[in-house]
Order: C-alpha cells, then sequence, then structure tokens
C-alpha cells in the first residue's frame, strides 16, 4: 500500500508539472533555398502565446559562388484579426544570434515568414537557421 501511495503521489506531481509547463516553438532550417532574383522562401508557423518572435540565420551561402549572403526576414499575420493595412518590418538577420521583430510579431494566430537575399542575384543561395515563433 505505501508504494501505491507513493506512486500516486509523483504521478500527481508530474501531471501538475505537465500542466504549467511551456515550451518555446523552434522551426529549424536546414538547407532551405532561398530563390534567385530576390524572390521569396515562404513558411507557416502557429503562435499560442503573447511574446516576441525571432530569426536567427546560422550560415547562409551561395550555391554557385559560397560566397555568403545577407538575409532579410519578414512576417505578415495571416488570421482574421490581422490588420490588412500593416506592412510588416522587415530585419536583417544576423549570424548567430536572435533578431527580435517589431511589437506587431507578439500576437497569437497564423504567421507566414519570407526569407529573401537582400542582393538580386541570378543565383540561388542555401540558408541554416531557426524562426523562435513561441519563446
Amino acid at each position: 500500500m505505501k508504494y501505491l501511495k507513493v506512486t500516486l503521489g509523483l504521478f500527481a506531481v508530474a501531471l501538475c508539472v505537465s500542466l504549467f509547463n511551456v515550451q518555446a516553438q523552434v522551426k529549424k532550417m536546414v538547407d532551405i533555398t532561398i530563390p534567385i532574383f530576390s524572390r521569396e522562401y515562404m513558411t507557416k508557423g502557429y503562435k499560442s502565446t503573447y511574446s516576441y518572435q525571432y530569426i536567427k540565420k546560422t550560415k547562409c551561402q551561395d550555391d554557385v559562388s559560397g560566397d555568403g549572403r545577407t538575409i532579410i526576414a519578414g512576417l505578415h499575420e495571416t488570421t482574421g484579426s490581422a490588420n490588412p493595412n500593416y506592412d510588416p518590418a522587415r530585419v536583417i538577420a544576423a549570424p548567430n544570434q536572435d533578431v527580435q521583430f517589431d511589437n506587431n510579431s507578439k500576437r497569437m494566430g497564423s504567421w507566414n515568414l519570407y526569407l529573401n537575399s537582400q542582393k538580386s542575384l541570378p543565383t540561388t543561395a542555401s540558408f541554416w537557421g531557426t524562426w523562435t515563433i513561441d519563446k
């Protein structure tokens, strides 16, 4: 009977901890192809907490020359409460550091992340990095 009480007690503690555990939602991007001539790569995500969103570039290089590329990232909210007149601020994805988007990125709902090269070049680029949706 003693073991049963201990087991049930541990189960109750584990259940309580799991109810209050909030984990960050991070989308890892590995070898994503950035299109030619400043066209955009787009991915989708869903935000469930009121917090900033971040972009981090681990590496981005030209697929032909191997030179580094500067990547511009932008967000667009796609839920019904989104402001149709809002032009999302774009940020430059800095190497190995989280770059914070503006205050509008805190809202909960569906979001699109757009990535494009700062230079309009006739070659594709490969991107490695992370998009932190919920922190």
